[in-house]
């Protein structure tokens, strides 16, 4: 068994391979605009392939994202993207291809591998074996909507900047994948979610106190991300998004852990009991960091 990177395979076995664990077709192309597009992943493209006589088997793509500990700032290794085809299974793929995704991980000088899954898969199961622990599930919270009066106006507009200063304002005490980059607004429109075109800025009159990030479905309202610039003006936000949406309830996903209080009393249950993990694994030769209630994922820093 070879493994190749994303150049090195055929292009119609890759789409083949995606759609049948992803539900979506990758090709060269579209490696290559993430690439231009977002600066955690490695030159060469981040994505592996296990091939055996011609056949692709699996894939795991991997990206450097920064980790945000109490001792500061650290590169660390993202796992993401873990296939292999059904008909080909228990073949010892998907080990194979972790293995060589953690050789380059310690050759780039990182020293914890993370990645993101659910408990529900059969892959968990793999993960733990490879030495990978839960760090962190993701919290969501939700209510039935109350109608009240609307404060704040929600208004389209493209401002990345002020939405990258107004979270990393929201999470400056909190740990975690919550270090947002440069280039996260063209990361997002080359991987197509989340959608920059879900964000809406809330205003006060003539003040920018605000932004949310949702989108409609049938019974709900969900809602990526929301950061303001005060407690107020949160509340503010969340009361307006009940008045304005026509929806039976509001579900909030990546909780900030600092908005749980404000939640709590504004009538949202809050639920912790979910299949989403981020894992971790220390590829290094001591323990792992240890992660407090503050750890954080940003809806951008997910992968």
């Amino acid at each position: 068994m070879e493994i190749l990177t994303y150049y090195e395979v055929d292009d119609q076995q890759m789409s083949e391979l995606t759609l049948a664990c992803f539900s979506h077709a990758y090709s060269r192309e579209h490696v290559k605009k993430m690439v231009a597009a977002d600066s955690r992943l490695p030159d060469w493209g981040g994505e592996l392939y296990a091939c055996e006589n011609g056949k692709v088997l699996g894939t795991v793509g991997l990206l450097y994202p920064k980790l945000k500990t109490s001792e500061g700032v650290i590169k660390v290794g993202g796992i993401r993207n873990v296939c292999t085809r059904p008909s080909t299974s228990r073949k010892g793929t998907a080990r194979k291809l972790m293995e060589e995704a953690h050789r380059r991980m310690v050759e780039e000088g990182v020293r914890y591998s993370l990645l993101m899954t659910s408990r529900s898969l059969i892959a968990y199961d793999l993960y733990l074996k490879l030495g990978y622990k839960d760090v962190h599930i993701y919290p969501t919270a939700f209510k039935r909507v109350e109608k009240k009066d609307a404060k704040v106006e929600f208004k389209e507009e493209a401002d990345p900047m002020y939405v990258k200063e107004l979270y990393n304002q929201s999470v400056s005490d909190l740990e975690g994948l919550t270090v947002r980059e440069d280039d996260y607004w063209q990361m997002a429109e080359a991987r197509g979610w989340p959608s920059n075109d879900n964000v809406e800025f809330a205003y006060l009159g003539d003040e920018k106190v605000g932004y949310a990030m949702y989108h409609k479905r049938r019974k709900q309202v969900d809602c990526g991300e929301i950061a303001a610039k005060d407690e107020n003006s949160l509340r503010d936000i969340l009361e307006s998004l009940e008045a304005t949406v026509d929806r039976e309830f509001i579900v909030i996903y990546y909780v900030n852990p600092d908005h749980h209080k404000l939640l709590d009393q504004m009538g949202y249950t809050i639920n912790n009991d979910n299949w989403g993990r981020v894992m971790m694994k220390d590829i290094g030769d001591e323990n792992s960091l240890e992660f407090d209630h503050k750890f954080h994922v940003g809806c951008y820093e997910t992968y």
